[in-house]
């Protein structure tokens, strides 16, 4: 469980190209939430979590305003290490938001 909570706390990483149009936080997030579906799987998480994850990222994504660079990491990561990366160029502040938001989602104790 706490691999499902690290996989989907786990946000930011290729940054945005020029001309490409911003890619919205709901897209970034249900990435997200397809790469913490696989490993939940593989965990027998439940997957209805799944749903509230990409929910919680959603939201921590647009009330915190995440950098675009970070955004457009978490759309286009595609994988578990990628998104640990990704989460890293969030700021300390933005990180720990993120990781108290996830935990509830995933039926844990904040």
């Amino acid at each position: 469980m706490l691999r499902v909570v690290l996989v989907a706390a786990a946000l930011a990483g290729t940054g945005c190209r020029c001309g490409d149009p911003p890619v919205r936080c709901l897209d970034a997030a249900a990435n997200a939430a397809r790469r913490v579906h696989v490993v939940a799987g593989a965990l027998a998480a439940t997957l209805p979590q799944v749903g509230e994850i990409g929910r919680v990222i959603t939201e921590r994504c647009t009330q915190d305003a995440w950098p675009v660079a970070v955004i457009a990491c978490v759309h286009g990561a595609g994988s578990e290490r990628a998104l640990r990366a990704c989460r890293e160029r969030l700021s300390p502040t933005h990180r720990a938001a993120l990781d108290r938001a996830v935990r509830p989602a995933l039926g844990m104790a904040p």
